[in-house]
């Protein structure tokens, strides 16, 4: 596991419990990983390494 992953897992950790919802590799990002709940709910977890945080994206929803 390379070091954005594991900063990215170190954030998962802290905010949920990774028993309760799917982890989802999503190599396009640095350490990219989908956190989907048990609604169907996503959430994109990355690495910034400009910033060196830990950031989210939501997929947008497409209307009609």
């Amino acid at each position: 596991m390379d070091s954005n992953k594991r900063k990215v897992m170190a954030e998962l950790e802290r905010c949920f419990h990774l028993d309760q919802v799917e982890l989802i590799d999503f190599p396009l990002l640095p350490g990219g990983t989908i956190v989907k709940d048990c609604t169907g709910a996503q959430l994109v977890f990355y690495h910034d390494i400009l910033t060196g945080q830990i950031k989210t994206a939501a997929p947008q929803r497409q209307v009609g």
